[in-house]
């Protein structure tokens, strides 16, 4: 395997060889060949030279806008350190300084994945993904993700849920399923597109509901490992298999590595805000770093998918569509798309197949999903049918 040729260019001298170290010690040794530099005269000389780089990380300094310029020309992918930024924002690539070093390598290396992902293939070539997202747990995203699931294949198209929760529900498996599903899963999309078959080996087909499934992990270590490159590997092996044609991503409610490749990844992202102050108030802060923006509702995230704000767990079940609802800051505002019910009998389920009854929720759902797949769905790959 070639190696990344990655520069690292900051003024903090301290920062780069505690950086250095940890590669040299790591198993990224083996995916990146690492040059220094703290002046930025000796950076863009190599920059420049006959060895030079696939992508420098840089800690860049008002008035160094040059750096920009000379990456550009040098064909190399510029990634700003930055000690304002608390997550790494693989639009405009702005990554936070301080974080673990592994975690800003998975980053890298994800962008890096990007980029050949769009001269390789158009977006065509893989079915849209949805993912559903919260800012506190208990808002339904699970609920949400399961019905959606189960109304798409009703519609005709041939959904695949993934769950990325730490602790996945129930639904997402069963006393049949292969306790090393998700690990195969995870392992085979690793090694890449050659080795589709064997990721599609470990989908389950859920027989009542008709979509299939990647059964949970039952192993919590397995979750909390994975690292933003295997996560993205993991979509987008799901999205690109013929099994399916839409793919249905049911996230944790943090920013843990697994959640943000998730929202890099996905074309829409659902986000459930329960209907209480204290959800509210958490959604209202994530919502704003998200987006970039004070306004809290629909749109479109940094990352460019769209964003569509669901008000979950509506205990007056309130009619119709919610717009401009008050927020417990008067300054902000929501522009929910639906107003979800809670329907009380959740609370004793120990699975979700009673919900495959018709309900106000499914209708709701229904509601909001048949004008996605109208708005958002054009020439779906492979067209509108079931495979068993």
């Amino acid at each position: 395997m070639k190696k990344i040729r990655l520069g690292l260019y900051s003024t903090d001298a301290e920062y780069l060889l505690r950086a250095s170290a940890y590669i040299r010690a790591s198993s990224y040794r083996e995916r990146f060949r690492l040059a220094l530099f703290t002046e930025l005269g000796h950076c863009l000389t190599y920059l420049e030279g006959q060895e030079g780089l696939d992508v420098l990380l840089a800690e860049l300094e008002p008035g160094q806008s040059l750096i920009q310029d000379r990456t550009a020309d040098a064909d190399c992918t510029l990634i700003v350190l930055s000690e304002d930024s608390v997550m790494c924002d693989l639009g405009s690539k702005v990554f936070p300084k301080y974080q673990p070093v592994n975690k800003l390598l998975d980053a890298v290396l994800l962008v890096l994945n990007q980029g050949q992902d769009q001269t390789e293939a158009s977006a065509s070539d893989r079915s849209p993904i949805m993912a559903v997202y919260s800012a506190s747990g208990g808002s339904g995203k699970t609920v949400f993700a399961y019905t959606a699931a189960g109304l798409l294949a009703k519609m005709g198209l041939r959904p695949i849920a993934i769950s990325l929760e730490g602790l996945p529900s129930s639904c997402w498996s069963s006393e049949a399923d292969e306790e090393d599903g998700y690990g195969r899963a995870l392992y085979h999309a690793g090694k890449g597109p050659a080795y589709m078959s064997k990721v599609e080996e470990c989908f389950k087909w859920n027989a009542e509901r008709r979509f299939h499934y990647l059964p949970a992990s039952r192993h919590p270590d397995e979750l909390l490992q994975m690292g933003e490159q295997e996560t993205a590997a993991l979509i987008h092996a799901a999205a690109a298999s013929p099994k399916g044609n839409v793919l249905i991503l049911d996230l944790d409610s943090g920013r843990d590595p697994r959640t943000m490749a998730a929202l890099q990844a996905c074309d829409t992202l659902v986000f459930l805000v329960p209907n209480h102050m204290w959800g509210r108030g958490k959604a209202s802060g994530m919502l704003m770093e998200l987006t970039g923006s004070n306004r809290q509702g629909s749109g479109v995230l940094r990352y460019g998918c769209q964003l569509t704000v669901m008000l979950s767990m509506c205990a007056d079940a309130p009619s119709g569509t919610v717009r401009d609802a008050a927020w417990g800051n008067p300054a902000a505002a929501v522009d929910a798309e639906e107003a979800l019910p809670l329907e009380p009998e959740w609370l004793n389920l120990k699975n979700l197949d009673p919900l495959s009854g018709r309900s106000l929720y499914q209708e709701r759902v229904f509601r909001w999903l048949s004008e996605w797949v109208n708005n958002s769905l054009p020439g779906l790959k492979g067209g509108m049918r079931h495979d068993g």
